[in-house]
């Protein structure tokens, strides 16, 4: 019989094995005394066009333009979740639904590679310009929305419209056009965030069909 000295130690010493064994149970069972880790349920977007063939030209055709800046609107600019209108003064952002890039680095891919295919157009590079780019027509663009809405019969839709200058790359910069373009009202399944990105990259694309079709000549 234990002294009652030595009673709380083997009190104590019982209490570890059975702590042991449930362990090892618990290992040899297949369970995890751990919690699981949470999954990010949070989805990536890119911009992008549709790849074709490159025309054959004569280098010396058509007009080298400088995509000189695109600006966004604050609320665009200073978040990576895709922005869904939800009505003339209030936008809600997508917190698991963001772009991969900065928006507006993004468009100015999807742009400069939509012009590059244009057979008005011999060249295309972007600010900040390098020794060897050469320029004749420097374009400005704004965009004034690029996102998700709802549509008069209350259907998902991409929105999207810009405003863009042509500016002579020469002298003062003189400003030899001003346009605003508003992109056909594309419809996407409401919460498919994918087809609204490839919405949203065709508006865009036809952003730079419209610039191409109104580039004044050299």
């Amino acid at each position: 019989m234990p002294t009652p000295a030595r009673a709380p130690l083997q009190l104590r010493v019982n209490s570890v094995v059975v702590f042991l064994l449930m362990v090892s149970a618990s290992v040899w069972s297949g369970c995890s005394i751990l919690p699981e880790a949470a999954v990010d349920p949070t989805r990536y977007y890119v911009l992008g066009t549709t790849a074709t063939i490159p025309e054959v030209r004569d280098p010396q055709s058509g007009v080298a333009v400088a995509l000189r800046s695109i600006d966004l609107p604050t609320y665009l600019r200073n978040t990576k979740s895709l922005v869904i209108r939800r009505g003339p003064h209030e936008v809600r952002y997508e917190d698991y639904a963001r772009w991969a890039e900065p928006l507006d680095a993004g468009l100015m891919r999807v742009l400069r590679e939509q012009l590059s295919q244009s057979s008005g157009v011999r060249s295309v590079v972007t600010f900040p310009l390098l020794g060897a780019d050469t320029r004749e027509v420097d374009i400005r663009i704004r965009i004034t929305q690029c996102e998700g809405g709802v549509g008069a019969d209350g259907a998902a839709v991409a929105l999207f419209a810009a405003t863009y200058e042509f500016i002579r790359s020469e002298g003062e910069g003189e400003v030899l056009g001003r346009y605003h373009y508003i992109a056909p009202i594309l419809p996407y399944e409401a919460q498919n965030f994918a087809q609204l990105a490839e919405r949203l990259s065709e508006s865009a694309a036809a952003l730079a069909n419209d610039i191409a079709q109104r580039l004044p000549t050299r």
